[in-house]
Formats: C-alpha cells, sequence, structure tokens
C-alpha cells in the first residue's frame, strides 16, 4: 500500500497546481463580474454570460488537447522521448486551429441572442464584450499545450507562480480599463474584455520562458520542428480529441443554451444565473484538475499494464471530489446570499431581483452539484482510458434530451418560468453524472 499512498500523493502534487491555473481562469473571470458587478445587473449578466460562452470553447480545446498529455505520457513511458516533442509540437498546431474557429463562434454569437430577443442594452453590452474577449483563444489555448507537456514531465508547480501573477495583473488592468483610474479610458465591459486577452498573453510567455529554462533539450526540439506540419500525428490528435472535445462541447453548450434562455426572462435573472454558475466553476475546476491528473496517471498504469493501480485511482478521485462538494454544498444551501454579496453591491441596480432569483437557483444547483463534479471527473478518467466514444453518447441523452429537452418544455412549453429551465439542468447533470461513474467502473473492472 505504501506505492499506492505515494502515488495519491503523485496525483495530488500535479492536480494542485493544475488546481492553482485553473482558479486563475475562474478567478480571472470571477474578478471580472466582481467589478462590472459595480455597474449594475445589465453588465454582470452581460459579462456573465460571455464568460460562459468563451470559456465553455476554451475548455473544450482543453479537452481536445488534452490528448498531447496522453500520449506524451505514454510515450515516455515507453522511452519515446522523440514522439513527446512530435507531439507537443502538432498540439500547437491544432490548437492554432481550434482558436480561429473559436473566435469565428463567439463573434457570430450575437446574431443568435438577436433572434432571441433580449433587453436591447443588454445585448449591446453582450456583443461589445464577445467581440474583444473572443481574441484570449489563441494564447489560452498555446497556453494549454505547454501546461500538459509540464504535466507530463512532473513540472506542474509553475503554475501557482502563473496563477498568481495573472489574478493580480487581471484585478489591476480591470481597474484601470474599466473604471478609467489613473487617466486611461472607462471601457466598461470592453475593458474586462481586453484585460482578460491581456492576461491571458502574459500567462503564456511566463509559462514559455519556464519550459525553455526547465526542459532546455526539449525546447530546442521543439524550435527546430515548430514550423513542421506532421499530418499523421495531427490526425491521430485530432481523432482521439475530438470525442472528447464533442463530450466538453455538448456539456459546455449545456451550460450556455440554459443561460441563453434564461436571458429571456430579462437581466435580472440572467444575472443571478451568472453569480449561480460561478460557484458551480469552482466546484468544476476542482473536479476538471482532479481528473486531468488522473487521466495522465491512470494513461501511464495503462500503459504499464497494472489495472488494479488504475481502479484505487479511480476510487481516491471519487472520495477527494465528493469531500469538496460537499462543501461547496452547504455554502450554497446556508449562505447564498454571501455569493451574491461577492459580485454585486447592495446599491447597483438591480441588486434585490438578482439576489431573489440567486437564492431559488442556489437551492437547485446544491441538489445536483455532487453529479457535476462526478460527470466531470469521470470523462477525463475515461479519457486516460482512451474510451470517448460512449461518453459521447451519454452526454447527448443527459445533457440535451434530458437536460435541454424538459427544461425547454417545463419552462416555455408549460409555463413554468426560469425555475424549470434549471430543473431540467439538475436532471441532465444528475443523469449524466450517475451513467458516467458507472463506465468508469465497467472500464476499470480489475480482471
Amino acid at each position: 500500500m505504501t506505492h499506492t499512498y505515494r502515488e495519491y500523493r503523485t496525483v495530488l502534487g500535479i492536480s494542485l497546481p493544475l488546481l492553482a491555473y485553473y482558479f486563475s481562469e475562474v478567478a480571472i473571470g470571477l474578478t471580472d463580474l466582481y467589478i462590472v458587478g459595480q455597474l449594475g445587473s445589465v453588465e454582470l449578466a452581460a459579462v456573465g454570460l460571455g464568460k460562459t460562452i468563451v470559456f465553455g470553447w476554451l475548455v473544450m480545446g482543453f479537452c481536445i488537447l488534452s490528448m498531447v498529455s496522453v500520449l506524451s505520457a505514454e510515450a515516455l513511458a515507453q522511452d519515446r522521448p522523440g514522439d513527446v516533442t512530435l507531439t507537443v509540437v502538432q498540439g500547437f498546431w491544432l490548437a492554432l486551429l481550434i482558436a480561429l474557429l473559436g473566435i469565428l463562434v463567439v463573434i457570430l454569437t450575437p446574431w443568435v441572442l438577436r433572434q432571441l430577443d433580449y433587453e436591447a442594452a443588454m445585448q449591446t453590452e453582450i456583443e461589445s464584450y464577445l467581440f474583444w474577449v473572443a481574441w484570449m483563444l489563441v494564447p489560452g489555448l498555446w497556453f494549454a499545450v505547454v501546461r500538459n507537456f509540464l504535466t507530463v514531465m512532473k513540472r506542474a508547480s509553475v503554475f501557482l507562480l502563473v496563477s498568481i501573477a495573472a489574478v493580480v495583473v487581471n484585478y489591476l488592468l480591470n481597474q484601470l480599463l474599466v473604471f478609467g483610474r489613473f487617466g486611461f479610458p472607462a471601457l466598461g465591459v470592453v475593458g474586462a474584455a481586453v484585460a482578460t486577452v491581456l492576461v491571458n498573453v502574459l500567462s503564456l510567455l511566463i509559462l514559455l520562458a519556464y519550459a525553455w529554462a526547465a526542459e532546455r533539450a526539449y525546447s530546442l526540439d521543439f524550435l527546430r520542428q515548430l514550423l513542421v506540419l506532421r499530418w499523421r500525428r495531427l490526425w491521430e490528435l485530432t481523432r482521439l480529441g475530438l470525442p472528447a472535445g464533442a463530450m466538453q462541447l455538448l456539456e459546455s453548450g449545456f451550460f450556455i443554451v440554459i443561460s441563453m434562455l434564461i436571458g429571456i426572462y430579462g437581466a435580472a435573472w440572467l444575472a443571478a444565473n451568472n453569480v449561480v454558475l460561478a460557484v458551480i466553476d469552482v466546484n468544476f475546476i476542482i473536479a476538471l484538475s482532479m481528473g486531468e491528473a488522473l487521466a495522465v496517471r491512470i494513461a501511464y498504469y495503462k500503459g504499464a499494464g497494472d489495472r488494479v493501480m488504475v481502479r484505487r485511482l479511480a476510487w481516491f478521485g471519487y472520495a477527494v471530489t465528493a469531500a469538496v462538494t460537499l462543501c461547496i454544498m452547504l455554502l450554497l444551501l446556508l449562505r447564498p446570499q454571501w455569493v451574491v454579496g461577492l459580485f454585486m453591491n447592495p446599491d447597483a441596480e438591480g441588486y434585490a431581483q438578482t439576489l431573489e432569483y440567486a437564492v431559488i437557483l442556489a437551492g437547485i444547483a446544491a441538489l445536483f452539484l455532487i453529479f457535476d463534479g462526478y460527470q466531470v471527473l469521470s470523462t477525463w478518467m475515461l479519457r486516460g482510458l482512451k474510451d470517448t466514444v460512449v461518453p459521447v453518447v451519454i452526454g447527448v441523452g443527459g445533457y440535451w434530451l434530458a437536460g435541454i429537452g424538459l427544461g425547454a418544455l417545463l419552462s416555455f412549453g408549460l409555463g413554468f418560468g426560469p425555475t424549470a429551465l434549471w430543473w431540467g439542468f439538475a436532471i441532465g447533470l444528475t443523469t449524466a453524472g450517475a451513467l458516467l461513474v458507472i463506465r468508469v467502473m465497467i472500464k476499470t473492472r480489475p480482471v
């Protein structure tokens, strides 16, 4: 068991720096929400929806690019360093393609919102924010490739430094660009978007500098091959990563569509939705960081043929995720007003309505939070086992048929209003989470 406990520590040693990085991404979004929330519920609603859309595409890209770490970990375990370089370089090209496609999708999203007959003021703010924030996808996804490489090389501790720097710089830039401090122009939601782009560029530059210093031999090899496309490896990354990306797109799209639909009921409902989703995002990144670390270690032990350790790692992931999620559930149930207070000043326009609606949504969210964490964790562990097709089928049934379908029917078809969308939300996530846990148990069953 000593080896098992040592492996548990290894997983935590990988996941905690990853959590610091992911928390920095979420904290950047939370900072933006806090800053613009001082302006009113319309600005909070606009930036919150924009963040959900862009972060959804970003995480989808992370999932496709996770195959960089899986293939690199297998190559490292089998002493094939040349394949590590090959995989990472092609990962950069794949990241660029995903980012450019994402920019196009994000910039065209306001057209969809116009068909939903949003409030004119909210529509204008959303369009302005999305046009600028879309450009963070290029540095954000390149960062993911470098991060995957350093994770495989067990050099994840640098993520903490990057995270702290990103959060601090983002807060300062928001103060300067949103409110126009020290002579800077007051750009409102556009300032929040520009700050996000600049922070992601800075984070990428810091991580590249660290990778160059820490892994000089690999870095030199990367530079020699950087401009060379290897179609076979690029296709392998795409083929393996697309089902994982499709699964995440189903989940992210699920969150995005719920947010878009609830916006039909007005800025206060959308602002309340964004506040509660911010808490769910924290739960999500905890499961995400644990899942990504487990995917790498499960891929390693799968390559080594140790199925017993694979099963133990799965149980360890579920236990840690459950313990953390229960704490967040208690916060939502006992002190939902604290959450709203983090993002809005009581004197801001629309505060009272936003608080009332957020308390209702927080109670619903607490009921499905454990399954939300488990579906994220399970999906990543299955990626480590290269099981990426069945989770997509589960996602279609759980998120879209049970979740969106039932929620839209109850809300618009039967007239139960915006809360019905969240009950569909709860049913969809619970269904998907339970089925994915069963799938993991089947795939990790020792022979």
